[in-house]
C-alpha cells in the first residue's frame, strides 16, 4: 500500500502551538479529539488497507484564541502484541495475517517432545 495514507504517523506527546490564519472566535474553548489510523507498518510487515492502521489519537486544544496540538498512539492490546513481535500479528479488516508455521507445528509438543533419533547403522557411519 504505497500512498500518503500509508505513511506512519508519529507521536507528539507534548503540546505544540499550531499556526492560526485569521482569528479564532473567543467563545471557542475546549478540546477536539480525533481518532484515526496512524501506524501502517511494524517491522517488515505492512497493513493492506487504510482502515487497518493502528490508532493515533489527535488532540486540538482551543484556548484564548490559540490552538495547541498533541498526538499519541492508542496502546491497545493489538498495538502491544504487534510491537512486541516486531511484526503485524493480528488480522484486521483488509489484512490477513498468517502465523509462523513453525510456531504452530512445534508449539503442540513443546521443547520436551522434540527428539532426534539416528538408526544404529547411521550412527556407526557418522562415527567412522
Amino acid at each position: 500500500m504505497q500512498s500518503v495514507f500509508a505513511t506512519n504517523g508519529s507521536e507528539t506527546p507534548e503540546p505544540v502551538s499550531a499556526p492560526v490564519e485569521g482569528c479564532i472566535p473567543p467563545w471557542l474553548q475546549g478540546t477536539l479529539v480525533r481518532n484515526g489510523p496512524g501506524l501502517f507498518s511494524v517491522g517488515g510487515s505492512q497493513y493492506n488497507h487504510w482502515f487497518d492502521g493502528m490508532a493515533l489519537i489527535h488532540s486540538f486544544t482551543f484556548a484564548n484564541g490559540e490552538v495547541t496540538y498533541r498526538s499519541k498512539f492508542l496502546k491497545s492490546e493489538t498495538y502491544k502484541r504487534n510491537l512486541k513481535a516486531n511484526r503485524i500479528v493480528v488480522s484486521e479488516f483488509g489484512t490477513m495475517i498468517y502465523p509462523d508455521p513453525c510456531q504452530n507445528i512445534f508449539s503442540r509438543y513443546g521443547p520436551s517432545r522434540v527428539e532426534i533419533w539416528l538408526s544404529p547403522s547411521r550412527r556407526q557411519r557418522d562415527l567412522s
